[in-house]
């Protein structure tokens, strides 16, 4: 079951929604990977859990890796060549523990869009991190019933927490 979380299906031969993975290459199918055999016990693995696997060289958390960065490289790409932004900012959970993406999507950006869509771009994480999405939507609800000013006062007193 999906549930809002990557489910390592690869290990099981799955297609994990993320494309064809080719489950029968890689040393993370001969058994020696960690994070593969808690998905083959059908653990529900989330992003956290995939990097913290990563940093210790698993070999599956590292083909997730590819397919992750490669997936999100190709989106970036495709905004850099319509919108041709000077920075493009990235947050969330998988960007908590994955830090390196950014300098990875920014090596990738001469392969997959023209040159003046990436040359003066910058990547940077976002401040709010995990908390941006949770943040924006309290914030939009708050917009629809508070006045502007009040908001702005609630906003100010929370980040001096």
């Amino acid at each position: 079951m999906w549930r809002g979380r990557l489910r390592v299906d690869l290990a099981l031969g799955k297609n994990a929604r993320i494309g064809s993975l080719a489950p029968s290459h890689g040393s993370w199918a001969e058994g020696k990977s960690p994070l593969a055999l808690l998905a083959r016990e059908g653990a529900v693995l989330n992003a956290r859990e995939v990097y913290s696997a990563y940093y210790k060289k698993d070999p599956l958390a590292e083909y997730v890796d590819g397919v992750a960065a490669n997936a999100l490289a190709r989106t970036v790409a495709a905004a850099l060549a319509i919108l041709a932004p000077d920075t493009v900012v990235l947050g969330g959970g998988v960007l908590d523990g994955a830090r390196h993406l950014l300098s990875a999507l920014a090596l990738k950006m001469p392969s997959l869009v023209y040159g003046d869509a990436w040359r003066s771009c910058e990547f940077e994480a976002a401040a709010l991190q995990s908390k941006a999405g949770l943040l924006g939507a309290a914030w939009y609800g708050a917009s629809r019933i508070l006045p502007q000013e009040e908001l702005f006062d609630l906003i100010g007193a929370a980040t001096l927490r």
